[in-house]
């Protein structure tokens, strides 16, 4: 029984760093991003005439 709960902690512990890895790569990626303009239909339209 003592095993299975030091195997539980090593898996939580493993898993604990996984996400933390994953949540650093996303505020990277999210820093990385030019940031969205507030009005969703600013700069999504071209004006044609000349």
């Amino acid at each position: 029984m003592k095993d299975a709960n030091v195997v539980q902690e090593v898996q939580a512990t493993v898993l604990k760093k996984a996400l933390n890895a994953q949540a650093d790569t996303v505020a990277t990626l999210m820093q990385s991003v030019a940031p969205m303009a507030i009005d969703s239909t600013l700069g999504s339209r071209i004006n044609t005439q000349a």
